[in-house]
């Protein structure tokens, strides 16, 4: 979910480094994942972080994750 409330999707196959990536990065910053009007799960990032991420280019509109930050004040 954007920061404007616009869901996009990630990736559905990322390779074993991506995998660790993102995984390390948002250890203890998730909340409870949800179903998404669509049913795919939802894994919101906890308050007072934003993931940043990158959109892909090509027929399907998904995007990468880049990093996790703290969410400027």
């Amino acid at each position: 979910m954007l920061l404007d409330g616009v869901p996009v999707t990630t990736s559905r196959s990322l390779d074993i480094p991506q995998a660790t990536h993102v995984a390390r990065a948002v250890a203890g910053h998730l909340e409870e994942s949800t179903r998404g009007a669509d049913g795919r799960t939802v894994h919101p990032v906890a308050p007072g972080f934003v993931a940043e991420i990158r959109r892909t280019s090509g027929r399907h509109a998904t995007v990468q994750f880049v990093r996790l930050r703290p969410l400027d004040t």
